[in-house]
């Protein structure tokens, strides 16, 4: 099986925006502190765990799970989208939808080192306004353009980059 971190079993993300993860090794405990030290800091307070251990096999086994806030490559969706990097976001329980698109705009630049042009969510709330800002100080004003992607999960944002080309 390895090395002392263990076997990685299921490393996904499902359909309502959950990201799985399933680590197995034998003779001993599989590492959480290992695991937990390779989640990005934006998703670490939502992380939850669950150990296991086969007696029969001496079979440890480590799941995680825990709400997306990190890049994915995304499948499917609009064409212009299919295979890009995106940032997939899970909105705080009673948060604003504006006030999400901020903090995922400041996490996109963290983590991808650029600003996002789009924020994709499931169904656009009736208030919302097409273009929403994202970032402002003296030299700089970032917005991004809000629109709807039905096959989006529920209770994220999905930050993104599309140039005039991919109107098209």
């Amino acid at each position: 099986m390895g090395d002392m971190s263990g076997e990685v079993l299921e490393n996904s993300i499902s359909a309502q925006g959950m990201r799985w993860l399933h680590v197995v090794q034998m003779g001993q405990p599989v590492d959480q502190d290992y695991w937990l030290s390779r989640i990005n800091h934006y998703c670490l307070a939502q992380v939850e765990t669950q150990t296991e251990y086969e007696k029969v096999l001496d079979l440890h086994h480590l799941r995680m799970w825990w709400p997306a806030r990190e890049v994915i490559t995304v499948a499917g969706g609009p064409d212009w989208l299919d295979g890009r990097q995106a940032l997939l976001w899970k909105i705080d329980k009673g948060q604003l939808l504006r006030e999400a698109i901020m903090f995922a705009g400041v996490a996109y630049l963290d983590l991808i080192g650029r600003w996002p042009s789009v924020a994709l969510v499931e169904k656009i709330p009736e208030m919302a306004t097409e273009q929403v800002l994202v970032y402002a100080d003296s030299e700089e004003r970032v917005e991004v353009k809000l629109e709807a992607v039905p096959t989006l999960p529920r209770g994220f944002v999905l930050m993104a980059e599309r140039s005039n080309a991919d109107e098209r």
